[in-house]
């Protein structure tokens, strides 16, 4: 996600999408004085989102919760964009 983000930002703002900025979340997080295990840490929960409602289906059945990994996948979009929109653009 933040990857795909940064590509278009970058574009959008003319300048070479492999160029490095501080516009990372993480960067971001950092930025508004946040620990650094505490930027891995949640980083991490946010990833594994989309893992954990199909670990909670009937053991050995994960990968038949669709319906539970969408949950999971949905849930770490909406984490990511609430993170995003509530840090500062260090670029603005």
């Amino acid at each position: 996600l933040d990857l795909g983000r940064l590509v278009r930002l970058r574009e959008a703002r003319g300048r070479d999408f492999w160029a490095g900025d501080r516009s990372h979340l993480a960067h971001r997080l950092a930025a508004i004085d946040w620990p650094p295990p505490l930027i891995a840490l949640t980083l991490a929960a946010v990833g594994a989102m989309p893992l954990v409602p199909g670990y909670m289906d009937e053991p050995g059945a994960w990968v038949a919760g669709l319906s539970g990994t969408l949950a999971g996948i949905a849930a770490c979009v909406a984490s990511f964009a609430l993170m995003v929109g509530a840090t500062p653009d260090p670029e603005v």
